[in-house]
This record gives structure tokens, C-alpha cells and sequence, in this order.
């Protein structure tokens, strides 16, 4: 869940081509800005890693795992790439009548959209559409540097970017590292399945979990007991086991999965799977003894809205003469990932949400 607005760069959202739906459907693709992104041995955008490290120039999401008001600080923040290789078209989609048009829905259009940002023409413009134009049709232009033969199955790769500061700049540096064949936009041959692109900053499956961790919402907590225990008249009672159950509203299993592949990219994807790990209860009162609480598995969730037998509190001292006491329930979040590279493990520091209730303590006095 992204904490910073963003936008979107309408010119360049061209589906069905866009590979990466799912980020656009989260708004992290956007438009211009400056900077350099990271990248690993492996020619991969550098994630943050799972043990929470990161650096980068681009904008910080900040999901609700570990808690649920809006501050930041309560959440899990990642700090994205400014801007990573994605394919883009099917060899296919290089050129058409018309090229350059004002919309990017082919190679030839993008390279065109990308210099009308900012960046320096690698070639004339007459020149660079005439070698679009032979691409589509399977002819290597003077001195090509794509594949040597030109194939149906070849895939168009740019650079994608957010809208940041360093976002554009960025895209262009990632350009220039990667040599590509046109310029601002490279052809290259299909990957294999299970194979990662050679490319500077090529989109992968870390980066797929953080952004995954970063949408998932976790459900809204409150705290509900039997009895009611608002006032004197149903109040919980000193050494008899009161009932407390958690109300969760929303989804008590969230996950999400990101994924990734078109023409040739091979299908790429991170589940992230969040689950509770533990519930926990404090009062200020005494507490004699409890049950249900800490147990593996246990959630104390309601049933019907009711709290039932499942959890309990056995305070063992009334509330003080207008002084209600404060029951407070924590819910711990397990958050784990799995890639399809075979790769996961889980988040360290997702926090806990925390619940509390005004409930009032009698006791009973014996008649003699």
C-alpha cells in the first residue's frame, strides 16, 4: 500500500503490451525525474533485502503491515528502484503507418515518446524510423546490434521509471549501460524459462516480493468480550474467566502475488503470504490466569461477532472506584515470500497491531 501518490505516465501505459500490470495497477509506473539505480551481480535490479536494508533514490512505500493508522513509522517501508528494464512489445509491434505517433503502442513510438522527455536523438529521426520499419520487417539495419536474426519471438526491452525525482535520468543511465540496439529501447532474443535477463536493472522476482509486502493490507483490529463488561451492571466478575476475543475486519490471511511475463520474458513471480503468528493480552488490573492467549495457531477471533470460550482472562481484583481497567490484545503477523526462482523466506520485524478496551471488574461478596 503506497504511502506516497504517484502517477502514472499516460503516454506509456500501452496494454495489452505492458508486461507489468500489476504495477500499474498499484500505481508505481510514472514519469519523469533524475538519478542511478542499483543493480546486483547478476545484471538484476537490487531489492531491498529481506533482512530490511536498502538504499535507493526512488520513493518510499510504506505497506500496513505492523499497524494500522497511516503514520510510516507504524509500517514496513521499501524503498523502490527509480527505474528497471521491463519488456516492453513483441518484435511484432516495432513499427506501423504513422510512426512516430502521439501514442506509445509500438519500439518506434516509445524511442520517440522517450527523447520528447528530454533525452539527446541517437540518430536523425527520419533515419531511426526507417530502421524501425526494417526491423518490423525482419531486416537488420547498418550496423545492428540486436540480435543476428531478427525473430517473431525477439522482445522489445526499455527502461520504466517512477515519477520522481530521479526517475528519468535514471532511465536514461540504465539506457546507456545496457548498449541497447535502438537507442533508449533494445531488442533482444526470448529468455528461457527460469532464466533472468543479462540486462542492467532487468525487472526480478526480489523486487516483485517487496512490491507485494508493500500492497498487502492487513485487517482492522478491535477487542470484544462476555461479558460486556462497559459498566457496574454487566461487568466482568473477579476469579470467574471472562471471554475476550479479537474482531478483525478485513482479510485475516492476506497475501498477495506479483508477477511478471510476455513475449518471451519468462514468467517471473513473488507471493507474499501474511498469517498470524501469536495473540496476546495485558490488562492493568490483575490478572490471575488466561487461556487461548500465545497458543500456536490460536487467533481468539470472534464467532458471530461473540467472543467465545476459545480465549479468556480471569482477573483476580475488582477495578478501582472509577477507574475502569485497560484490556489491551497484540496481534503478531508471520509475513513469508516464495518466488517462482525458488527463493523466500520470511519478513524479520512486520510488528503487531495492538487493541484496547475499557472493561469493568466486581466482585462478588459472599452473604452470610
Amino acid at each position: 500500500m503506497s504511502r506516497v501518490r504517484m502517477r502514472r505516465a499516460g503516454a506509456r501505459i500501452v496494454a495489452p503490451s505492458m508486461v507489468l500490470a500489476a504495477l500499474v495497477a498499484g500505481g508505481l509506473v510514472a514519469g519523469p525525474g533524475a538519478g542511478q539505480a542499483l543493480a546486483d551481480g547478476s545484471g538484476g535490479v537490487q531489492p531491498p533485502s529481506p533482512q530490511g536494508s536498502a538504499s535507493s533514490n526512488g520513493s518510499t512505500y510504506t505497506s500496513s503491515i505492523g499497524g494500522g493508522n497511516p503514520d510510516p513509522a507504524s509500517g514496513t517501508p521499501w524503498t523502490p528502484p527509480a527505474c528497471w528494464m521491463q519488456p516492453f512489445f513483441p518484435q511484432t509491434e516495432t513499427w506501423k503507418t504513422g510512426d512516430p505517433s502521439g501514442s506509445v503502442t509500438d519500439a518506434d513510438s516509445y524511442y520517440s515518446w522517450f527523447v520528447s522527455q528530454g533525452a539527446s536523438p541517437t540518430l536523425p529521426t527520419a533515419q531511426m524510423t526507417s530502421e524501425f520499419q526494417d526491423i518490423q520487417n525482419r531486416t537488420a539495419p547498418a550496423g545492428w546490434t540486436g540480435p543476428a536474426t531478427i525473430d517473431a519471438n525477439d522482445v522489445w526491452w526499455a527502461p520504466d521509471m517512477l515519477n520522481s525525482s530521479t526517475g528519468f535520468a535514471c532511465a536514461q543511465g540504465m539506457a546507456a549501460a545496457n548498449k541497447l540496439s535502438n537507442g533508449y529501447i533494445g531488442l533482444e532474443p526470448p529468455l528461457k524459462n527460469g532464466q533472468q535477463s543479462p540486462l542492467l536493472g532487468a525487472i526480478n522476482v526480489y523486487v516483485l516480493s517487496q512490491i507485494a509486502l508493500a500492497e498487502i493490507t492487513l485487517p482492522t483490529v478491535s477487542v470484544v468480550t462476555s461479558p460486556a463488561s462497559t459498566n457496574e451492571t454487566n461487568a466482568a466478575v473477579v476469579n470467574t474467566p471472562t471471554y475476550v476475543a479479537v474482531k478483525y475486519k478485513g482479510d485475516m490471511d492476506p497475501s498477495k502475488i506479483k508477477s511478471a511475463g510476455a513475449f518471451g520474458l519468462a514468467p517471473i513471480w513473488a507471493s507474499v503470504q501474511a498469517t498470524i503468528a501469536s495473540v496476546s493480552v495485558s490488562a492493568t488490573g490483575g490478572v490471575s490466569s488466561t487461556t487461548g492467549f500465545n497458543d500456536p495457531g490460536q487467533t481468539c477471533a470472534t464467532v458471530d461477532g461473540k467472543a467465545t470460550s476459545a480465549c479468556s482472562v480471569t482477573f483476580s481484583a475488582p477495578s478501582g472506584t472509577g477507574t475502569p481497567d485497560k484490556l489491551q490484545v497484540s496481534v503478531t503477523w508471520k509475513v513469508t515470500w516464495s518466488t517462482s526462482a525458488g527463493t523466500g523466506g520470511t519478513f524479520p520485524n512486520t510488528g503487531s497491531q495492538q487493541a484496547t478496551k475499557t472493561v469493568t471488574v466486581n466482585e462478588i461478596q459472599s452473604q452470610t
